[in-house]
């Protein structure tokens, strides 16, 4: 609810401050006395556009502040602290801010500086004006969904729409972000897999490199080997005063002192095993040295594998164990790869079960609307037949969504239809409707909302053009009747209207110093009653006019909203 209101240097108005109650609140006063003004500047705080000249005469800045109740139970409040980001506390007001000057514009929201698009954000749920001006609902076919799901008043409907839309959405996105992933892990995945079969096909083994190594060396090096082995057992065996014919002949003394002395029978035993042992050795250099020749075929081989492994290892580790891993973390990531798969077809499946529920929940929401769009048909011609606007038809026009959009508010659009007048087509209001019709088109609207559950203040300016007498009167009946549900602010030259006033503001011009500017009084009692009577024509109220307005006053206080 709008609580306070705080005008400065805007057109003629040099300092003003505004409190407003719940319930209905009207402004009045002559021509020119500074009303429109003061809506004018409501529109500023909602984010309208500035423009230099609407700052005051002698002035460098003008201000716009506004402070708001929310209570725990608006339907703006979560909405609104959820866009800033802010915790509220209890009984503390939310303050809207506009500063204009020549050269700039600057908004603030609860004391910080803010984006003018978050002002605009924040103070569209607050606030709402049906007039000439350009928050005007009824102009913009996007929120007559809302305005019909209002009078369907089945928010339960609504609001499984929005849950099914909004997991719909997450399931795309998930499916979405899954698809990537499987275009990029086939690229991957070719690419993991060429390694992993490069790595197998080579089959290596731990320890296999130094065995190549020691291999090719012996290789490059067999006829040194096989001369070495040969001259080795020449010495010990084969050639003349070879070691062995050397060991027979010391082995024959040993003999000879042996038996001379029994004591030294073991050196001949041991004499003999050196003899032994030396043939045994100069047996394995032959062996050797018959092995030892040059195998070009293998020493090729061996240089091909050598030359394999160090190609591997400068793709893929240091030496075989790290290539090895190389490959144990490609087949990893190539499962990990597989199950990208199965999750895909969980997303899919996830997908196919959210577009379900969205479809069902979707269509109890559209057969909601239609039968609303029917009954809020109906209601309106009677409506608006009380408000001087008998011949108007009315008509809702549904355009479909697909449902695969996942729209939140389901799977149709919808637009408002007038036809003001007898024989004429019908036309979206925007290109018919005065902005006295379409402030009424909104009250008849509102008063048809039997459980409006909205908290926007709606202000009504010009919703008396073209009306008069009885007419007026209902206008003020049904208004009072909104504002039981919601605060309204209302400017009005018809006292019909303003005697359903819960606050009734006169706005008038005076002068101070020498300069032109708006004063705003609050009425009750008496200063009411010579208000209406002003109103109905008294430039100085007779006791028959006073009497007059009195009893409008008990008329209107009387009758049920």
């Amino acid at each position: 609810m709008l609580s306070l209101l705080r005008v400065e240097n805007i057109a003629i108005i040099e300092s003003l401050q505004v409190e407003f109650g719940p319930g209905l609140n009207v402004l009045t006063g002559e021509t020119g006395a500074g009303k429109s003004i003061i809506v004018d500047s409501i529109s500023l705080l909602l984010g309208g556009r500035a423009s230099p000249e609407a700052i005051r005469s002698g002035a460098e800045t003008a201000v716009v502040e506004a402070e708001f109740e929310l209570r725990e139970a608006d339907a703006a409040r979560d909405e609104i602290l959820a866009r800033l980001d802010v915790e509220l506390e209890e009984g503390v007001r939310l303050a809207l801010r506009r500063e204009l000057s020549e050269k700039r514009s600057r908004a603030f929201v609860q004391g910080r500086s803010a984006p003018l698009s978050i002002l605009r954000e924040v103070a569209a749920c607050l606030v709402n004006i049906h007039g000439q001006h350009e928050h005007q609902a009824l102009l913009d076919a996007g929120a007559h969904l809302q305005l019909l799901d209002a009078f369907a008043a089945d928010p339960d409907l609504v609001r499984a729409v929005n849950a099914c839309a909004a997991e719909g959405v997450a399931a795309l996105e998930a499916l979405r972000r899954l698809e990537q992933r499987r275009t990029d892990a086939a690229k991957r995945r070719d690419y993991l897999q060429f390694q992993a079969d490069e790595i197998r096909a080579a089959g290596l083994s731990s320890g296999e490199e130094e065995l190549l190594r020691h291999e090719k060396h012996v290789l490059l090096n067999a006829e040194r080997i096989r001369s070495a082995a040969a001259a080795a057992a020449e010495v010990l065996y084969q050639g003349e005063g070879s070691a062995d014919e050397r060991l027979v002949a010391a082995r024959k003394g040993v003999e000879e002192l042996s038996r001379l002395d029994s004591r030294h029978e073991g050196l001949a035993r041991r004499l003999a095993e050196l003899s032994e042992s030396a043939r045994e050795v100069s047996r394995e250099l032959d062996q050797i040295a018959a092995a030892a020749e040059a195998d070009p075929a293998r020493l090729e081989a061996i240089e091909e594998r050598l030359y394999l492994i160090e190609k591997l290892k400068k793709k893929y580790g240091a030496d075989i164990p790290a290539i090895l891993q190389s490959l144990a973390a490609a087949q990893d990531e190539l499962a990990e790869l597989d199950r990208v798969e199965i999750d895909s077809v969980a997303a899919e499946e996830r997908l196919a079960s959210a577009r379900g529920a969205y479809a069902t929940a979707a269509a109890g929401l559209s057969a909601s609307r239609q039968s609303a769009a029917e009954r809020l048909k109906k209601v309106l011609r009677k409506q608006l037949a009380d408000l001087a606007m008998p011949s108007t038809r009315f008509e809702v026009r549904f355009e479909k969504v697909p449902v695969e959009a996942f729209n939140l508010a389901g799977t149709e659009t919808a637009e408002f239809l007038l036809s003001p007048n007898a024989g004429e087509p019908l036309k979206p209001l925007a290109l018919i409707a005065s902005g006295g019709e379409l402030s009424r088109i909104m009250l008849a609207i509102k008063n048809s909302a039997g459980d409006d559950r909205t908290s926007v203040t709606q202000v009504f300016d010009e919703i008396d053009s073209g009306i008069g007498g009885h007419t007026a009167e209902v206008v003020g009946r049904k208004l009072s009747a909104v504002s039981r549900r919601q605060q309204i602010l209302c400017v009005t030259h018809l006292a019909q209207i303003a005697a359903f006033a819960d606050r009734h503001l006169s706005v008038a011009k005076a002068v101070k110093g020498g300069r032109t500017t708006t004063m705003l009084e609050a009425l009750d009692g008496t200063r009411k009653i010579q208000e209406l009577a002003r109103m109905m024509g008294s430039a100085d109220p007779s006791a028959t006019a006073l009497r007059h307005a009195e009893e409008m006053l008990r008329r209107a206080s009387a009758m049920p909203s």
